[in-house]
């Protein structure tokens, strides 16, 4: 008990690691994604979250658990866990990818460093397009560092205008 009261990852990480404002990066209509030459079923919103890591040690994303809403109805709901990184084959920014963390292998974050959290959102063909789409991410990301697992809160509503469509 002593223990976790001196050296607890809350303490000691988890208020020198913050995520940051998250912003609409890119938002593909279907007909500008091309995968393997064969026509994508969905439109794509990329978003982007900053996260800066300024405590003493590396952090390394353990779990994700993120609730998708769009236009105020559940979409989806992301859950991720590092068990499924495969220690063999590098990590890839393919379409099909919901969750990646930009410029780091196997989801580590360096200390003193920041960087971003990619969510990829795939809207249903059904959504139009032409109309303002309210995309709302919440839920939380775990993390884990030399002094344990700290959980971070995450809520962010987001707005996709027609003209940020490509």
């Amino acid at each position: 008990m002593i223990g976790k009261k001196l050296f607890s990852a809350e303490k000691w990480v988890g208020r020198d690691f913050h995520l940051g404002e998250a912003m609409i990066q890119e938002a593909l209509r279907k007909e500008s994604l091309d995968v393997v030459n064969a026509p994508y079923p969905m439109n794509r919103v990329w978003i982007r979250i900053r996260w800066e890591n300024r405590s003493k040690v590396d952090v390394k994303l353990a779990k994700a658990f993120l609730k998708v809403y769009l236009n105020g109805a559940p979409l989806r709901v992301i859950q991720w866990d590092e068990k499924e990184i495969l220690p063999h084959y590098p990590i890839d920014f393919s379409i099909r990818k919901e969750i990646s963390i930009y410029g780091y292998r196997y989801y580590n974050l360096p200390k003193n460093e920041d960087g971003f959290l990619d969510i990829y959102v795939n809207i249903p063909p059904y959504i139009d397009t032409d109309e303002v789409i309210r995309i709302v991410i919440q839920g939380y990301l775990t993390f884990n560092s030399f002094f344990g697992h700290f959980d971070k809160q995450v809520k962010y509503d987001l707005r996709v205008i027609p003209e940020d469509w490509e």
